[in-house]
C-alpha cells in the first residue's frame, strides 16, 4: 500500500496566522488499522506560544530573563542594535548592552533583528531598507555570532502581502530573504492583568493557535507591566499545562510551520516495517527543526517520532 498526500497551510514566511490553518491533520490509515499524521505542532501539541519581546531594554533583561530561566521558557528578544549599549557600558541606561544579550543567547533565547534604527519600512527606498536590515544583521552577527533568522517590523509597520507595487514587493522580499518568518501578527501583552492573559490562553489552547506575544517594558516604558507579577503567574500557569503547549522562541515554530506547509512524502508499508519517504524542496540549511511523526493504535495509544524532513525513516512495526 501507497500513499501521498500534501500538508497545506500559510506560508510563515508571509503571514504568522497560524490560527487559520486547517484545524485536523491529513492522516493516512495503515494497514494495520493505526492512523499516522504529522502533528501540527511539535511533540503533538495542542497549541504553541512564542514570547517575543522588543527595542532591548534593560529590564527584559534584569526582570523577564531571570524569570524566564527560572521556568525554563526560551523567547525572542526583538532588538534594535544603534541602541544596544557596548559591553559593560551603560551610555544609555534603558537598555541592554551586548554581553547581555550574549549571555541570553547562550541560554537558548534567540537573538533577532527590529531594524538597525527602528524605522518604518514602509517609509524608506529599497536602497534604505538594504541598510536599515542589513546593518542590523551584520551588528548581531558581530556581537552575538549568528545571523537572525526572522525580524520583526519596527512599529509592526509593513507593506501588505498582496501589494501590487513593484517597489513594495521588492522591499517585503528583501526582508524575508534567508529567513524562517517576520513578525506579522502579535498579540500587545503589557499592562495586561492575570484574567484577560488567562483568557489568551484558554483561547490559544481551545482553537489550536501559535499565539506570538508582544512585550516592550516590564516595569516602565512604552506598554509597561509598571507590575508585571499577572505577567509571572501567567507562565505560572502555562507550565502546569505544558502537555498541551509548546512554548520556543519565534523562528523555531515559524521554522516548524513552513517546513510542515512545505512537506510532501510517502508510505511504503511491509509486513513488519514502514518507511517515510519525505520530499521538502526548502533550504535544509535554513529550516532545521524536526518534526513531529505521530502513529495511533486502534487503542488510541499514540506513539510520538521526531525525525528529520530532508531523510527517510524506517519504523519496524
Amino acid at each position: 500500500m501507497r500513499y501521498l498526500f500534501l500538508l497545506f497551510g500559510l506560508a510563515v514566511c508571509l503571514n504568522v496566522v497560524a490560527q487559520e490553518r486547517a484545524a485536523q491533520n491529513k492522516t493516512a490509515e495503515l494497514r494495520d488499522g493505526r492512523t499516522l499524521y504529522v502533528a501540527k505542532y511539535k511533540d503533538d501539541k495542542l497549541c504553541a506560544i512564542s514570547y517575543t519581546f522588543d527595542d532591548g531594554l534593560a529590564d527584559q533583561y534584569t526582570v523577564a530573563y531571570p524569570e524566564l530561566e527560572k521556568r525554563g521558557i526560551k523567547a525572542t528578544f526583538f532588538v534594535t542594535p544603534s541602541r544596544v549599549n557596548a559591553d559593560g557600558l551603560s551610555i544609555d541606561t534603558t537598555r541592554v548592552d551586548w554581553s547581555q544579550l550574549r549571555e541570553m543567547a547562550n541560554h537558548g533565547h534567540e537573538i533577532s533583528n527590529h531594524g538597525w534604527a527602528h524605522k518604518n519600512v514602509t517609509k524608506l527606498t529599497l536602497a534604505e531598507t538594504m541598510a536599515e536590515v542589513g546593518r542590523g544583521d551584520s551588528a548581531i552577527i558581530f556581537n552575538i555570532g549568528m545571523r537572525p533568522v526572522s525580524y520583526a517590523y519596527p512599529g509592526n509597520r509593513r507593506f501588505d502581502d498582496t501589494t501590487s507595487v513593484d517597489s513594495e514587493r521588492a522591499i517585503m522580499d528583501y526582508i524575508r530573504k534567508g529567513r524562517v518568518g517576520t513578525r506579522t501578527a502579535q498579540v500587545s501583552w503589557g499592562f495586561k492583568n492575570k484574567a484577560v492573559l488567562h483568557d489568551y490562553l484558554m483561547q490559544t489552547i481551545e482553537r489550536g493557535e501559535w499565539l506570538v506575544t508582544m512585550t516592550h517594558g516590564l516595569t516602565s516604558g512604552y506598554d509597561a507591566f509598571i507590575d508585571p507579577s499577572p505577567f509571572w503567574q501567567h507562565l505560572d500557569e502555562v507550565k502546569t499545562l505544558e502537555d498541551k503547549i509548546w512554548f520556543a522562541p519565534f523562528a523555531e515554530v515559524a521554522a516548524y510551520i513552513a517546513e510542515l506547509d512545505a512537506l510532501t512524502f510517502d508510505i511504503e508499508e511491509t509486513e513488519d516495517s514502514l518507511r517515510l519517504i519525505p520530499y521538502l524542496t526548502i533550504d535544509c540549511n535554513l529550516f532545521k527543526e524536526k518534526l513531529t511523526l505521530v502513529i495511533v493504535s486502534a487503542s488510541g495509544e499514540k506513539q510520538i517520532i521526531d525525525f528529520d524532513p530532508y531523510k527517510e525513516i524506517i519504523i519496524r512495526k
